[in-house]
This record gives structure tokens, C-alpha cells and sequence, in this order.
């Protein structure tokens, strides 16, 4: 689930996700990664990346609208968690989800 999310999440971003050949360099893109490049949205630092993506297309507006309808509707455990006691990985679900639905 989580290598999948990264995924998405990392082509929505318009990054290559690498899928290496054997000599080392990517089948996409044939870019020179010669070790598995991956963003872990995990971490405080992949999710950054992430959270501004979301901002730099103008969709946090949109995004925040829809995360306060899903955390109503007790889709992330509780009527409603504070987007500031998240880990970096709840919040990277919640971004992907929405990205999914539009």
C-alpha cells in the first residue's frame, strides 16, 4: 500500500518513479539514478515536497474543504483530528485519497 501511494504520488508530482534496468539507469525516464530513488512520504521531508506541490497547484483550498468532509464523515478514526497532531504519513493518505478523487 505505502510503495503504491508513494508511487502515485511521485508521478502526480511529474517526478519519475525509477524502474531500473540493469545497467543502472531508469527504463522511463533514462535518467543516471544508479541507486533506487524513491521519496518517502513518510518523513517530514518527502511529505514537504508533497505539501508543496499541493500549494504550488492551487489546490489547497480544494484539499482542505475536502479533508474537513472526510474528517466529519470519521474517515480518519475520530469526528474530528487536528491536521497539526498528524504524522507526516497520515497526512500524505489524506492527500493521496483526495488526489484519487478528483
Amino acid at each position: 500500500m505505502k510503495e503504491q501511494r508513494d508511487k502515485y504520488l511521485t508521478e502526480a508530482m511529474g517526478e519519475c518513479w525509477p524502474d531500473f534496468a540493469p545497467n543502472g539507469f531508469c527504463r522511463k525516464c533514462n535518467c543516471d539514478k544508479r541507486f533506487p530513488y524513491h521519496i518517502d512520504f513518510s518523513t517530514w521531508q518527502g511529505f514537504g515536497k508533497l505539501w508543496e506541490f499541493v500549494q504550488n497547484r492551487k489546490l489547497i483550498s480544494e484539499f482542505l474543504v475536502w479533508f474537513t468532509s472526510r474528517t466529519v464523515a470519521q474517515d480518519y478514526g475520530s469526528n474530528w483530528i487536528r491536521w497539526e497532531l498528524m504524522t507526516p504519513d497520515q497526512r500524505s493518505d489524506a492527500v493521496y485519497e483526495f488526489l484519487q478523487g478528483r
